[in-house]
């Protein structure tokens, strides 16, 4: 045995006795406190299973935290059945690190047993209605809005890609949900999905509305992750494993991916929106204390869009007013650097023409005509 493995053995266990002695404590009088110790525990327990290959226990030491976590932001309740499950958990985390210690690895069952605990927890924390199951799968093995989300050259991509693909290989849709408390756990949901095989499209959105500007958290994780891939099919979920409760993976029907896409085309000029949407929150009321991350934050993003668009010398002309509007606490030298940027990517007005001479009329054509012709000498004028 290693001595990494043998110290987390023993600190597992330890751990293991503090949370179940906090939630004991929490069924006779539950408290912020108590609450915040039980869910250092589980979190701890749960970040260094992760040095070890037991996703199994990862996932649901996960969840259990996910649940603490919603019962300290007051989205969830601790109930005597929360905390029956809860211990239950910590029973089974138990029995595995007995398992570790024997045998080296998880019991066979181990997967299953963390699934079923998992929905338990959730069904317990946030009601049956809450934890509906997924979208209901389409013919083509994607959820009930297919693929549109991907456009028609991505898929086209990937059909490219599993045609060319070994025997075993197939495409695969998959839905990520990153935890929104990721970060303080050291996770990088764009790292995670660069060690996806096969990546053949990517999207990247809100999972929920954003928040007003000066609500938002910028710590909480608020992405829904789309993904196409190909490759075989345990390659595809290896990343996932210690986040399988975060991710959605379907096979896809390669029929489907020659299917016209029905989703919105996205702006045509993307640089632009983006200059926008920084002038936008650059207008927004900003804390004082928050002022040089909130302008810092969009003079980054905007000058990011102008050199995706070729534009470095706005990018540094971006960058050089964010330094003088915090010199100045003043924002008028970006705002005005921004919206230079704005007027640079809109279409110039048409210029007019030159108004064009009106054509002669018959008469003065004629005339003009007989004028001309009197100039000219004839052999019968005697000129």
């Amino acid at each position: 045995m290693s001595a990494l493995l043998e110290q987390f053995l023993s600190e597992g266990r330890d751990l293991i006795q503090e949370a179940t002695r906090g939630l004991i404590a929490l069924e006779r009088a539950p408290t912020g406190d108590v609450v915040a110790q039980v869910f250092r525990a589980f979190h701890t327990l749960k970040g260094s299973s992760g040095v070890f290959d037991v996703p199994a226990m990862t996932r649901m030491l996960h969840a259990a935290e996910d649940i603490l976590s919603a019962v300290r932001g007051g989205r969830a309740a601790i109930d005597p059945e929360l905390i029956d499950l809860l211990l239950e958990s910590l029973d089974r985390t138990a029995m595995w690190l007995e398992s570790l210690e024997v045998q080296g690895a998880l019991p066979g069952d181990a997967d299953a047993a963390a699934s079923d605990l998992i929905d338990r927890l959730r069904r317990c924390a946030v009601g049956e209605a809450d934890t509906a199951a997924p979208a209901a799968l389409a013919p083509d093995g994607s959820t009930s809005d297919g693929l549109a989300v991907f456009t028609e050259a991505e898929r086209s991509a990937a059909l490219d890609l599993l045609r060319q693909g070994a025997a075993g290989t197939g495409a695969f849709r998959i839905v990520y949900d990153p935890d929104p408390g990721c970060f303080f756990n050291g996770e990088d949901p764009l790292k995670l999905v660069g060690r996806l095989p096969g990546l053949a499209a990517l999207r990247i959105s809100p999972r929920d509305d954003w928040p007003a500007p000066e609500a938002l958290d910028p710590f909480l994780c608020n992405l829904r992750i789309d993904l196409l891939a190909v490759g075989e099919e345990a390659a595809i979920r290896h990343p996932f494993r210690l986040a399988a409760d975060q991710v959605h993976i379907t096979a896809v029907d390669p029929d489907a991916l020659g299917a016209e896409p029905a989703f919105p085309q996205p702006p045509a000029d993307i640089v632009g929106a983006v200059l926008a949407e920084q002038r936008r929150l650059l207008s927004a009321e900003t804390p004082t204390g928050d002022v040089p991350g909130r302008w810092g934050a969009a003079a980054a993003a905007a000058a990011n869009a102008l050199r995706h668009g070729s534009r470095g010398d706005l990018a540094d002309a971006v960058m050089a007013a964010l330094a003088r509007s915090l010199e100045r606490h003043d924002r008028a030298p970006l705002a005005e650097t921004l919206d230079l940027a704005i007027r640079s990517r809109q279409p110039a007005a048409p210029r007019e023409r030159d108004t064009p001479a009106p054509s002669p009329s018959p008469h003065r054509a004629c005339c003009g005509s007989t004028r001309r012709a009197s100039t000219v000498s004839s052999p019968w004028s005697g000129k």
